[in-house]
């Protein structure tokens, strides 16, 4: 009798394991394709249009070689006649999400040396009140890894990069600063669900072809403007934990099995 007990509780807990390992949902790019606006106040520009650069190109899951095909989508790219100035880009998310990590990817334009050097990365889920989860002071040099910014699991709506201090890469006489693409993960958010169960996704964006045209970007006056997002990409989806459920059902009647062979040994 008590290993019919035992075997029974052993069966409930394995199931119990594995419906919770079903209901589990992987990350993804959720800024993948939503609205981007930006916003300067003092000297400069928030955006440099000479057909190479936008803000919509942030969130378009490229960051494409350089030289190289999609050499109109390198990203998006400010400039100003000083280093020091007040830029925001802020991405609407456009919905409710629990996430967990950002990441800003350089430009393989000059080599990342476009890079801001001062800069915070603030989450919003009302637009209006900011929490700040990056920081960088003073950064130089080129970047060619992005950079990573993980924190607690929180509720979201807008992703905002105040920039402060531009690459000490001039040209010419101006400064600028530059980004290849703004990914941040999470899944969607659910009323009263405090543990969204998220497993740790691998960042990446999808890169182009070697070509040959070369952008300039310290020959033309920059004009401030934002564009809506292409709709045209496929946004990735969540794993939904079919294979888990599988295991359950398998796992319950085998212990079921077992359980009707003990108890014919035990009547013998």
């Amino acid at each position: 009798m008590k290993k019919l007990v035992c075997l029974i509780l052993s069966a409930a807990l394995i199931f119990a394991l594995c419906i919770t390992g079903a209901g589990a949902v992987e990350e993804t790019n959720v800024a993948f394709g939503k609205y981007v606006s930006g916003e300067v106040n003092g000297q400069g520009n928030i955006e440099v249009t000479l057909g190479f650069w936008a803000l919509e190109y942030l969130t378009d899951g490229l960051v494409p070689e350089y030289p190289g095909d999609n050499q109109d989508r390198l990203g998006w790219y400010a400039g100003a006649y000083v280093r020091e100035v007040d830029m925001t880009v802020t991405i609407d998310l456009d919905g409710d999400y629990d996430c967990s990590r950002i990441y800003l990817y350089p430009q393989k334009f000059l080599e990342g040396t476009n890079f801001p050097s001062s800069y915070t990365v603030e989450i919003s889920d009302d637009g209006e009140n900011w929490t700040v989860v990056g920081q960088e002071e003073d950064l130089d040099g080129a970047r060619s890894e992005p950079m990573a910014y993980g924190f607690e699991s929180t509720k979201i709506s807008y992703v905002k990069l105040h920039v402060t201090l531009l690459s000490s890469v001039a040209d010419g006489n101006a400064f600028y600063a530059g980004l290849g693409e703004i990914e941040v993960y999470g899944v969607e958010h659910v009323e009263g669900q405090t543990d969204p169960g998220t497993t740790e996704p691998d960042p990446g964006t999808t890169e182009s072809d070697p070509g040959t045209t070369e952008p300039d970007p310290g020959t033309t006056e920059p004009d401030p403007g934002t564009t809506e997002p292409d709709p045209g990409t496929t946004e990735p989806q969540p794993a939904t934990g079919d294979t888990a459920a599988i295991f359950a059902v398998v796992a319950v009647i085998v212990l079921a099995a077992t359980l009707v062979i003990s108890k014919k040994r035990a009547v013998r």
